[in-house]
């Protein structure tokens, strides 16, 4: 496995909009060992096209990883890391030998339920396994995410979601209620919005208000009448 934690000159792990740099880790030999640092950091003033360039720059340097961990998971560059390049990124505080084998030991756990659903589904047909489509784990955040207001009237805090749930994405979170639930109105705070999320309100027939403020983005959507 390897995981890219962004470290401060003390080589502990940091917040990614303070300095430091990113350091790649691979245990695939054994024990947790450095491959290599890049440096990475924010300049005051910075626009939108510039951030994305470093960040992009930084997830073409970072090879096949594609999770990565600072003392944070929200703000642009997590959301840019999870949306436009398929990164999982990690809030973590702690001794960071101990903190990658942890994160290591949570990434296993999606791998070992879809094998032992797979077994048990397996055991109750009589299959070999071979001709057994696994299942996959579907991630969703907890029943209390979604709030009702009232009615058909429903709340999420997406940033809040993401936060204390670091496996999920938006789309693993959004989707299925854009999906599933009937509501009047959709009421979704996020920190920007995602780049799919355009496209999923056309195909479901959905149309949605955006509200931009420097604490990030309401978003109401409402079914196509």
């Amino acid at each position: 496995m390897k995981v890219a934690v962004f470290l401060d000159d003390r080589d502990q792990i940091a917040s990614i909009y303070g300095q430091g740099k990113v350091r790649l880790f691979d245990n695939q030999t054994g024990p947790w060992r450095a491959t290599r640092d890049i440096a990475f950091a924010l300049r005051p003033g910075m626009g939108l096209a510039d951030v994305k360039g470093d960040v992009r720059l930084l997830a073409a340097q970072l090879e096949d990883c594609t999770i990565f961990v600072s003392t944070e998971s929200r703000g642009l560059v997590h959301s840019l890391l999870q949306e436009e390049f398929g990164f999982q990124t990690w809030a973590s505080l702690g001794a960071l030998v101990e903190q990658l084998d942890v994160i290591a030991a949570k990434q296993a756990e999606p791998a070992a339920v879809v094998r032992e659903q797979t077994a048990r589904r397996c055991a109750a047909r009589g299959c070999s396994g071979t001709d057994c489509a696994p299942f996959s784990r579907q991630a969703h955040p907890r029943p209390d995410a979604l709030q009702q207001v009232a009615g058909g009237h429903y709340r999420i805090d997406l940033a809040d979601v993401l936060k204390r749930e670091p496996t999920l994405n938006s789309r693993m979170v959004l989707a299925p209620i854009l999906d599933q639930s009937a509501f009047e109105t959709l009421e979704i705070h996020c920190d920007h919005v995602p780049r799919w999320f355009s496209q999923a309100l056309l195909e479901r027939n959905l149309r949605a208000d955006f509200d931009v403020s420097g604490s990030g983005v309401r978003v109401m959507v409402f079914p196509k009448h």
